[in-house]
């Protein structure tokens, strides 16, 4: 699972108050749907700390976690419980 996959909604996840996209509609950027923007059809997700971010809609928060030279090395989305880890792609 990558966050493009999870913001697009195409990570294969169900969760309520994410519509997801008809074939042949307009897919959102992934800066669009992260501010809430058009052609985005759900709300922006918000700040909660430096590396945390929620969804004002589902409680679906997505955590960055970073290396001793601050950067990005993975994220980790936790829904109803569970904790799915994504590796950064190079």
């Amino acid at each position: 699972m990558t966050l493009r996959r999870l913001v697009s909604h195409s990570a294969g996840l169900t969760v309520p108050g994410f519509p997801g996209y008809a074939a042949g509609e307009e897919v959102p950027s992934l800066l669009q749907v992260l501010d809430g923007q058009k052609p985005a059809n759900s709300t922006p997700l918000r700040v909660d700390s430096e590396t945390t971010y929620f969804s004002t809609e589902a409680d679906l928060p997505v955590t960055f976690i970073k290396n001793d030279k601050g950067e990005v090395t993975e994220m980790i989305s936790s829904l109803g419980g569970r904790a799915w880890k994504a590796k950064k792609i190079k």
